[in-house]
């Protein structure tokens, strides 16, 4: 099997590098390997052995590795079952299009009938200072 560094081993483990260090590596489920030149490597048997699959390698089967389809001949035409997938998925394609432009137009519709905004009138003065001070209303004159 290769050799892979801890960073590489933790990339393809499903846990994260504080669990592998203190679950795995200081609990003795993985075993850690050094080698000539003093740096620290896993066998990915190891953990093949402690996780199952790892992540980012190609599998053997070839029904995962390729998404070729096996139903379909030679002539590269759908067959018949994807054929009427595909001519129901235009007819809702279709009417989802008549329907967004049917909104669109309500919407705008609805737009024009609005009225546009009136001047806000100013707060009466609701106190015999604030009259006195700032003057009168043109509605009080």
């Amino acid at each position: 099997m290769a050799k892979l560094t801890i960073t590489e081993a933790i990339k393809r483990s499903p846990v994260g590098k504080s669990q592998f260090y203190a679950k795995y590596v200081e609990g003795g489920l993985i075993s850690v390997s050094v080698d000539s030149s003093g740096k620290k490597y896993v066998e990915s048997s190891e953990l093949l052995r402690c996780f199952g699959e790892m992540k980012g390698m190609l599998s053997d089967s070839p029904s995962e590795s390729s998404p070729v389809d096996l139903k379909s001949d030679n002539t590269g035409l759908p067959d018949n079952g994807q054929a009427e997938v595909i001519k129901l998925l235009k007819e809702q394609l279709a009417k989802a299009e008549s329907r967004e432009e049917k909104h669109l137009a309500h919407i705008a519709s609805l737009t024009l009938r609005l009225e546009p905004p009136t001047e806000p009138r100013s707060a009466k003065r609701s106190n015999i200072i604030s009259r006195w001070w700032y003057g009168l209303d043109k509605d009080d004159a």
